[in-house]
């Protein structure tokens, strides 16, 4: 499906991002930096594939405000095609995270109008734009009513789609939900629990019994693991040096469908995703400003691919 278009649904907030300056503790005021990026999960990862070469389109929120503003200049600036996102009154959303020294996440909260603005009635309005994707990504910012509307969409028109779990509490949208058909769900251990209530080494029922073609387990510092109908693969994770995590979940994922949509197979494909997110681990924000598809074959390379010595046999 290489040169079809990608089509991310979710949100697209202003981050600001506070780091201790010594090991953050609660219920008291912690010293810190600041900073202030373009963020939101479906829009991470609208840039980062669309810095990857691939024809992207975002449908979020924005707001008629300057942080509004700021993030369609963003996206304009990453070549991202916004025509049908929605803009309305209610104010540009925001994602506000206390990091400790070492660039791991240690509280976070989120405020965003999403839900009321991006709702069924809204996407069946845009449904020809939708139809038009090769792609489908989701994340579960969306209202379980939108959520919903997305995964009997993609059944009936037979567009894969891939859901982002975003948090545990969120990845709770799904429950109860019918899963029947969905390509590939992205969580971390905790948040599987929180869906499914099996350990990792019953998923594979679960998956049969959901009807969900993949889902691929994020372990943090250990790896990952891709769990599918036909196959189980584990991959241990790079070593990196972290300096910021945020956004690097949703850099994963865009490395793996970088791999997908280039036709590679399903190990070069998870540790692509793993290349990605290591490119945002060692740097400050949730994108990696001067990305190329160039840079994340190098990092691959050099992450995954063994050097020859010239003087072996």
């Amino acid at each position: 499906m290489a040169g079809e278009r990608i089509i991310c649904i979710g949100a697209a907030l202003t981050d600001e991002i506070f780091t201790s300056l010594e090991k953050p503790e609660t219920g008291t005021s912690n010293p810190a930096s600041y900073r202030k990026s373009a963020g939101g999960v479906a829009r991470n990862m609208a840039a980062n594939l669309a810095q990857l070469g691939l024809e992207v389109g975002l449908v979020s929120h924005f707001g008629e405000d300057p942080e509004g503003d700021f993030l369609l200049t963003e996206c304009a600036g990453y070549g991202i095609d916004c025509r049908f996102s929605k803009r309305s009154h209610n104010p540009t959303g925001r994602f506000s995270a206390i990091l400790t020294p070492e660039g791991e996440l240690f509280a976070a909260a989120t405020v965003s109008f999403l839900e009321a603005e991006i709702t069924p009635e809204y996407l069946a309005s845009i449904r020809g734009y939708v139809q038009s994707a090769g792609l489908l990504l989701a994340d579960c910012n969306l209202s379980v009513s939108s959520l919903e509307w997305l995964l009997s969409f993609s059944r009936d028109i037979q567009i894969p789609l891939i859901i982002e779990p975003v948090s545990i509490p969120k990845i709770r949208r799904l429950a109860g939900l019918d899963l029947t058909g969905l390509y590939l769900l992205t969580p971390n251990l905790s948040e599987l629990d929180a869906l499914t209530g099996e350990g990792e080494n019953e998923i594979s029922d679960w998956l049969e019994q959901a009807g969900i073609q993949s889902v691929w387990i994020r372990k943090g510092a250990s790896g990952s693991e891709f769990i599918s109908k036909k196959s189980r693969l584990s991959v241990s994770a790079p070593s990196v040096s972290v300096v910021d995590s945020t956004g690097a979940g949703d850099a994963a994922l865009a490395g793996w469908i970088f791999g997908f949509v280039n036709g590679k197979d399903a190990l070069t494909c998870i540790q692509f995703g793993h290349s990605m997110a290591a490119l945002i681990l060692e740097q400050n924000g949730s994108t990696f400003a001067s990305l190329e598809p160039i840079i994340l074959e190098q990092k691959y390379q050099q992450l995954y691919v063994p050097s020859i010595s010239p003087h072996s046999a």
